[in-house]
């Protein structure tokens, strides 16, 4: 008997070893409770921002985390701005607790990071993943809190930790870091975000949008200069707190409402200001208006005058003349009556834009139908906003911006050239000829993916589909459309004006994926537009385990039917011996 039971704990210390625990050994910590909201707020306040810093994170206090609702911040100090609150200067994570606006800041300190970078990328993906993992949700909004300056970024650090840019005294989120750091956090996530915020200036340029559109669901931003307070965090976050089953299209819409709101009710706290606006994109949208605005640009930069400011260029230099430019100090002008970019900023309202120009070319019939499609897109990507001031200012301010430089400034930022609305469209192109007054003589296609959409999920196990969408040349017709998947070999595509290409999931493998796409006609070749899906794999089936004082798979069961088995052998051994 000794022996039988000698052999049962040995083949039981086996079973432990096979995944089999009891006891003290089956107490494993306790997931993160998942709520329905988590706010992520990155704060770059080591520069002059540092007092509204302080100031905006007592506006969250007002509001306070919940169980519903996770207010976490990240923000990073500057020395010599503002001394309150222990004037510490390093990195530190916040979550976000309930308290009155007296100027103290009481949430509970999660971490101090020491001196960080707030412009590299990798800090944004590190605070933004380490935010999921311990205050999961079921949606997400990540509020980008600092001075912005549309597609030349946000995010400034006037202290960095490492090397700053050449030239400059800080570092900063360009366009490609953020596209680095967003494809990063939302492949950890397995989805886009909910919504993108930027409570920062002049955000809501459309380079901006187009750059983020593959990962995020809505983006808010202002269009304008934001006044220093900012966002008025003690009037949006109480709203979610008491509504926290709201969906983020409803969210969207609080902030907008809200931020003008605090700036026009005529009240202290913010103060009210004389031009202001906010508003919400849908970032299936945006897509569509690239397209349209590429093919606007080709026709803008053909057949024109080269004579400066005669003929064609002068009625484009009055269109955009008679723009409400997004510039300060331009924006408080009538019309923009300076012939220089005075603020160094020059964003000009695309709707209003687009406007002039059909006003402009009333006997162009070419120009001023694609430029009502522009209109249209815009229109429906911006699905929703507001503005408010004096009359002169916000004339003409329909929320969302592009970046068109001055004809007689020849300064074109290099800034630009990355950016994708650059990379994939003939924007560019036309500012160049625009900026030189020179015809094109030719131009190339303009390409579009109509299916699958930007942020699509395909299951693994659907096998094939079909990339579809069209193309369309200005000067006799598309030759060839090409795809490329993962940055990987240029394949032909099936058709020209209208082209398609199977593809299949199971290939694919789960995981991200760009699908690439460019036109060529005799000689020219397009921009590769790109849309980015995810390939998402079945769900494994739980097979294989049964609950015994703790988690038991296959092989222990296996383990203790044998254990089991043997020693019952060996007792009727014995017995039979007796």
């Amino acid at each position: 008997m000794k022996r039988a039971l000698a052999v049962l704990c040995v083949l039981l210390m086996v079973v432990s070893s096979c995944g089999f625990v009891y006891g003290q050994n089956t107490q494993k910590k306790e997931a993160p409770k998942i709520a329905t909201w988590t706010v992520m707020i990155y704060m770059s306040a080591d520069n002059n921002l540092e007092s509204a810093g302080i100031h905006d994170m007592n506006e969250m206090e007002v509001a306070g985390s919940t169980d519903k609702v996770n207010i976490v911040a990240q923000m990073d100090r500057s020395e010599g701005y503002d001394t309150s609150n222990g004037d510490w200067t390093t990195t530190k994570r916040f979550l976000i607790e309930k308290d009155d606006l007296n100027g103290d800041i009481v949430s509970k300190e999660l971490m101090d990071l020491n001196e960080t970078d707030m412009g590299d990328p990798n800090t944004l993906t590190n605070f933004t993943i380490w935010a999921i993992d311990n205050y999961p949700a079921q949606h997400y909004l990540l509020d980008f809190w600092d001075h912005g300056g549309a597609f030349w970024g946000t995010e400034w650090d006037d202290n960095p930790n490492g090397t700053a840019v050449p030239g400059y005294t800080s570092d900063w989120l360009s366009m490609p870091d953020l596209t680095a750091s967003l494809s990063n956090i939302t492949k950890h996530l397995g989805r886009k975000l909910d919504i993108i915020g930027f409570d920062a200036c002049l955000m809501a340029d459309f380079d901006v949008l187009y750059q983020l559109r593959h990962y995020t669901d809505y983006i808010v931003a202002s269009g304008y200069v934001e006044p220093g307070e900012g966002w008025p965090y003690d009037w949006i976050l109480p709203s979610l707190d008491d509504t926290p089953d709201m969906t983020p299209r409803e969210l969207g819409k609080i902030i907008c409402d809200d931020y003008v709101d605090s700036f026009s009710d005529r009240q202290g706290d913010p103060n009210d200001t004389t031009a202001i606006t906010m508003a919400l994109f849908d970032t299936t949208k945006l897509a569509a208006l690239g397209h349209q605005l590429d093919m606007l640009s080709e026709l803008l930069a053909m057949n024109s005058d080269t004579r400066p400011l005669k003929g064609h260029w002068s009625q484009i230099y009055w269109a955009r003349n008679k723009t409400n430019s997004y510039d300060f100090p331009t924006q408080y002008l009538p019309g923009n009556v300076f012939p220089l970019d005075p603020g160094g900023y020059p964003m000009y309202d695309i709707i209003d834009l687009m406007d002039n120009l059909i006003k402009y070319f009333p006997a162009d019939t070419q120009i001023k139908d694609q430029a009502t499609a522009v209109k249209t897109a815009a229109q429906e990507a911006r699905i929703y906003y507001r503005c408010t001031g004096y009359q002169d200012a916000v004339k003409g301010a329909n929320g969302i911006t592009i970046y068109f430089p001055s004809g007689s400034d020849t300064k074109y930022s290099a800034r630009y050239d990355p950016t994708e609305m650059a990379q994939q469209t003939f924007w560019d192109d036309f500012l160049h000829y625009y900026i030189n007054k020179k015809s094109a003589t030719n131009t190339p296609p303009s390409v579009q993916i109509t299916s699958p959409k930007d942020g699509d999920f395909l299951p693994e196990d659907q096998g094939g589909f079909m990339v579809s969408g069209t193309a369309f040349d200005y000067q006799g017709g598309v030759g060839l459309v090409q795809y490329s998947v993962d940055g990987g070999e240029w394949k032909t595509a099936s058709g020209s004006t209208d082209w398609s290409f199977p593809l299949n999931t199971k290939n694919l493998g789960p995981g991200d994926h760009v699908i690439s796409v460019k036109a060529s006609d005799a000689s020219l070749s397009s921009g590769a537009v790109t849309v980015l899906v995810t390939v998402v794999a079945p769900p494994k089936e739980n097979v294989g385990k049964t609950t015994l004082g703790g988690s038991l798979n296959i092989a222990a069961a296996a383990v203790i039917f044998v254990a089991l088995v043997v020693v019952g052998a060996m007792i009727l051994g014995r017995r039979k011996k007796k």
